[in-house]
């Protein structure tokens, strides 16, 4: 009888070749996964998308000059998450 949940053999890697595929490993953890500027102009139509939803949902009930400052108050808390974050990614990264 066929054995079908064969397990894949475990190459055993010696030291060295254990230790060159964790520095692999770091230096590709370590570097960007976008560039900076991608991020921030993701960010910046994220937030204005975000701010504009907002906008849009409230003026029927609160008015133009509330959903506005609502829509502003939301993009604002978005810039606000998005700068803790990276603020604090740079502070570990050290």
């Amino acid at each position: 009888m066929a054995n079908k949940s064969k397990r894949k053999q475990k190459k055993h890697l010696t030291k060295a070749e254990e230790e060159a595929q964790d520095a692999e490993i770091r230096k590709a953890l370590s570097e960007p996964w976008i560039q900076q500027r991608s991020g921030l102009m993701m960010m910046g139509l994220l937030s204005l998308a975000f701010a504009l939803f907002m906008i849009w949902q409230l003026y029927p009930t609160e008015g133009l000059g509330r959903s506005i400052m609502w829509g502003l108050a939301s993009a604002t808390a978005v810039w606000v998450v998005f700068l803790l974050s990276f603020g604090f990614n740079k502070i570990v990264r050290r």
